[in-house]
């Protein structure tokens, strides 16, 4: 167990998410930060933890010594700690965790907990409808390309303003090299893209050997990794089940079982079609995209940089689908729009009024047929193009238009 003396001598660097989180240290709920493995939970909780001026003390649920103290109870819990913030990392290793958090939220106000978990799936399937009420949650994603500046030195570049808007060449280099690594914080610090690769590898398989093993019986790291493989195909685009199966040789039914594990597991995400017309657009079909770039480069088996490469577009996309969720507010949600035509548009944020957004990596940003088709249909207030480096106004089928360059989309928007 480590106390806040020892938190206070950790060099940790901020994440964004912190300021949404912090408000919530003085109030009895509960905080739970889930996400995927490596993604810096237990970094986010020591920062935290230095944020505290009483008593905090972190417990990692993996430690048999920590879990011990957990397993004891809330009453020990607190007469070992002596009451104040009490961190617990990976908590779904505790079992029946929900009690254990709902007995200190009723019954020792004197504890604060803040606990994190890398499975959505334990998460899911524990918090049950007695803990609404009684926990905050929270999802860490990995970082976002501010934040990766931070990390690689270069966090004074964020806040650089130019007359025109546009993209200054260092952020460009470095926006190049995210895409193509992606944004795990270890990765960040790697000095070497040959220690990046073997990083991003290893992850793979610790989820193969940690997780997905343990809930699909895939088998072996080979067969797993032909799977990942498999689904990278479909990044940025509608799922096809059947297709995919058929690749690995399963049936539909166990790949829609791996994909769900895949989202439980935060290493791939679907994304809905929006249907409001249910005669002309696509209701049903998902597309997907990875939980970070660089695990998508990693399963195509190409670390080509995003100028070399003929997939650049998707691996844009997968970007921009990963910015435009870490920016949702609260009631909004992600998706995209298709007629059974073949009219597209990659993304609509949907909360009332709906906000379509192309991404337009490659030749002329001027939008397509399919984004047209949506802004004469739909009247939205406005719509925005994300561009390689283009930044102006204009209108469409009497829209507004923003377009704006995908490599500063992210910049200056710390903590929303």
């Amino acid at each position: 167990m480590k106390s806040l003396n020892e938190l206070g001598e950790l060099q940790l660097h901020s994440r964004d998410i912190a300021r949404r989180i912090t408000p919530w240290l003085k109030e009895h709920e509960a905080i739970v930060i889930s996400g995927g493995r490596r993604t810096g939970k237990t970094s986010l909780m020591y920062l935290l933890g230095q944020q505290m001026s009483g008593p905090a003390h972190v417990l990692d649920m993996e430690v048999p010594e920590d879990r011990d103290i957990a397993l004891a109870g809330p009453d020990a819990l607190e007469q070992v700690t002596g009451g104040g913030t009490v961190f617990i990392d990976e908590i779904q290793h505790l079992p029946d965790f929900p009690r254990f958090i709902k007995l200190c939220v009723d019954y020792h106000p004197h504890l604060k907990l803040v606990v994190s978990g890398s499975s959505s799936l334990a998460i899911a399937r524990g918090f049950s409808d007695e803990l609404v009420g009684r926990i905050v949650m929270f999802e860490l994603s990995v970082l976002s390309f501010r934040e990766y500046l931070d990390f690689r030195g270069y966090g004074s570049l964020a806040g650089v303003k130019t007359a025109q808007g546009e993209v200054l060449p260092q952020v460009d280099g470095l926006f190049s090299e995210y895409l193509q690594y992606g944004g795990y914080p270890r990765v960040a610090l790697l000095a070497t893209a040959e220690m990046k690769m073997q990083y991003l590898g290893d992850l793979i398989r610790v989820y193969a050997q940690r997780d997905v093993d343990a809930l699909t019986r895939i088998g072996d790291d080979a067969a797993f990794e032909r799977f990942i493989h498999a689904v990278s195909v479909s990044a940025g685009s509608m799922v096809n089940v059947r297709e995919i199966a058929s690749d690995i040789g399963v049936s539909d039914k166990t790949l829609a079982r791996y994909l769900q594990i895949l989202q439980q597991l935060y290493l791939v995400h679907l994304v809905p079609p929006l249907a409001r017309n249910v005669r002309s657009e696509v209701k049903r079909t998902p597309k997907l995209y990875f939980g970070d770039t660089g695990l998508l480069n990693w399963a195509r088996g190409s670390f080509l940089s995003i100028e070399q490469r003929g997939d650049a577009g998707a691996i844009a996309e997968n970007y921009a689908f990963l910015a435009l969720s870490r920016t949702l507010r609260q009631g909004e949600r992600l998706h995209y729009w298709r007629k059974t035509s073949g009219a597209e548009v990659d993304f609509v944020v949907a909360d009332g009024d709906p906000l379509p957004v192309e991404v337009k990596w490659s030749g002329d940003p001027a939008p397509g047929h399919g984004f047209t088709s949506f802004l004469e249909q739909y009247k939205p207030p406005r719509a925005v193009v994300l561009t390689r480096g283009v930044m102006r106004s204009g209108t469409v089928a009497s829209v507004p238009v923003e377009y704006r360059p995908l490599q500063t989309f992210e910049l200056g928007s710390a903590g929303k």
